[in-house]
C-alpha cells in the first residue's frame, strides 16, 4: 500500500453518521487513485522521528504538539526541518470545530522527494490542534503497536459509499494519536474485522496524526463515535 497525503478533510469527517463522510471519503479514493507507488528510500534525512520517537516522544514531534505550540512555533518548525520543502508551506482557511477562522498549514517533502510525503497542521485560536504527516517507509500496525503500546480504540469503514475499500485507524485516545490505513479498492481488511473483531498486524500505516487529546475522549464531538475496544491483533 503507498503512502498518502494529508485527508485535508473536516474534522468532523471522522463521524460515519455524516452525509459528507462519504463525500469526503469517495474525494480522498479519487486523490489516492492518482498517485503512484511510494518509492523505497534510505534518505538519510527523511523523517524517521515516529520511528525513533526522537527528538521527543509521540504526540510531541520536533518539539510542536497539540495544545502548547504556537502557530509562530509551527512556522519556524516547519521553515527549519531538513526533509521538509520550505518553498511548499502553503496556508489556507479551514474550520476546526466551532472556529470558523482557523486555519490549514500544508507541507511537502524535499527528502523523500515524492508527492505522497507531506502532511499539514491545524491552526485554532493560535494554538496547534491536529497535526498529520507521512508514515515512515512500510510503517506496519504491529511496529506501531511495539512503539506506542496498545491504543484505545479502532475504526474502520468503507471507503467510499458504494462499500469498496477500506479505512482503518488505530485510536490512542490518552496520547492524543491515531493512525489510518486506507486500501483503494479492496474491503477484505474491514470484513475481517467486523467477522473477527481483531486486525491485520502487517497492515501499512498511510498517515499519522498528532491531537488534542479532547476530541478523542469518548463521548467527545465529532470523532470516531462507532470505534470499538481495542481487542489485539488477528492470529496467524
Amino acid at each position: 500500500m503507498s503512502r498518502i497525503r494529508s485527508t485535508r478533510c473536516h474534522d468532523k469527517c471522522a463521524n460515519p453518521n455524516a452525509w459528507w463522510v462519504a463525500i469526503s471519503l469517495l474525494m480522498l479514493g479519487m486523490t489516492l487513485a492518482s498517485c503512484q507507488a511510494a518509492p523505497s528510500t534510505d534518505d538519510a534525512l527523511a523523517d524517521h522521528s515516529f520511528l525513533t520517537q526522537q527528538p521527543c516522544a509521540s504526540p510531541c514531534w520536533y518539539g510542536l504538539e497539540p495544545d502548547k505550540s504556537t502557530s509562530s512555533e509551527v512556522y519556524s518548525a516547519l521553515g527549519k526541518l531538513p526533509f521538509i520543502d520550505s518553498t511548499s508551506i502553503t496556508t489556507w482557511g479551514y474550520i476546526w470545530l466551532n472556529d470558523d477562522s482557523a486555519q490549514q498549514i500544508g507541507f511537502s517533502c524535499s527528502h523523500p522527494k515524492d508527492e505522497e510525503c507531506g502532511g499539514s497542521a491545524i491552526i485554532s485560536q493560535d494554538k496547534l490542534k491536529r497535526l498529520d504527516f507521512s508514515s515512515p517507509h512500510e510503517l506496519t500496525f504491529k511496529k506501531a503497536v511495539s512503539i506506542l503500546a496498545q491504543p484505545d480504540y479502532m475504526d474502520y469503514r468503507p471507503l467510499n459509499p458504494e462499500g469498496t475499500g477500506c479505512v482503518i485507524t488505530l485510536i490512542w485516545s490518552k496520547k492524543g494519536v491515531y493512525l489510518t490505513s486506507i486500501d483503494l479498492k479492496n474491503e477484505e481488511p474491514c470484513r475481517k474485522i467486523r467477522v473477527t473483531g481483531h486486525v491485520d498486524p502487517d497492515i501499512v500505516v498511510t498517515q499519522i496524526y498528532y491531537v488534542t487529546r479532547d476530541v478523542l475522549a469518548p463521548g467527545s464531538k465529532g470523532y470516531f463515535a462507532n470505534s470499538i475496544p481495542w481487542a489485539g491483533f488477528a492470529q496467524p
